[in-house]
């Protein structure tokens, strides 16, 4: 019965993936990177679904689904970046300090985004 309800809410965590990761492509009217960005946002909430039962069970593991989404996220916008030809985004990730930035800022600000959200919920 859990699992039925976690399908039920794949549709949702998708579009609210694909909303967050995507709309400011829309306001620039990007439409090419819209798309791809859409598709990433839907993939990191369909992630987020299929992890949350098997984390449930791991007390341990309860914020892998946030951090996975963020480096998600962290990494459309670094492909955008590459995608466009940014020289900024192509010498973050030719740096070793730049891809540690971005790993240890996703889970921070995931662990921090993930904190918040549960104190709301009670």
């Amino acid at each position: 019965m859990r699992l039925i309800i976690q399908l039920g809410a794949l549709p949702r965590n998708a579009a609210i993936g694909a909303a967050v990761l995507s709309y400011r492509a829309l306001f620039y009217r990007d439409y090419g990177m819209f798309a791809f960005m859409l598709a990433l946002g839907a993939l990191s909430g369909v992630l987020y679904t299929l992890l949350l039962p098997f984390v449930r069970s791991h007390p341990r593991l309860h914020y892998l689904p946030w951090i996975l989404c963020a480096y998600f996220a962290i990494g459309g916008v670094l492909a955008v970046g590459v995608l466009k030809h940014d020289d900024m985004s192509l010498t973050a990730l030719k740096s070793p300090w730049g891809v540690g930035f971005f790993l240890i800022a996703g889970a921070v600000a995931a662990y921090a985004v993930a904190r918040t959200f549960e104190d709301k919920q009670r």
